[in-house]
């Protein structure tokens, strides 16, 4: 008694994903923030956090680094290539 075994192999396959991201989370990291949206509903999000300050927090400084990665592709850091890919000299082949 007192001994308990789980009937399947892995304790966390009866879990959602969600869960078992945030169990392994709350595990390794102070705070956390998980934002995670579905296919099927591109307006809706789900979000998960350890704490409602800490989540404040880590939202606003990944909100400073997100712009400046946008503002870095705006001011070309990041050279956009167009690639030509018309046949208009080439022969077509049949694959």
């Amino acid at each position: 008694m007192g001994h308990f075994e789980f009937a399947w192999s892995d304790p966390l396959s009866f879990m959602a994903p969600s869960d078992q991201i945030i169990g392994l989370l709350g595990e390794h990291f102070k705070n956390y923030v998980l934002i995670v949206q579905d296919y099927d509903h591109p307006h809706h999000f789900v979000m998960h956090k350890s704490d409602v300050f800490a989540a404040s927090g880590l939202i606003n400084e990944a909100q400073k680094e997100l712009n400046a990665e946008i503002d870095a592709v705006a001011d070309g850091a990041f050279e956009w290539v167009d690639w030509d890919l018309s046949d208009d000299d080439e022969e077509t082949t049949d694959y």
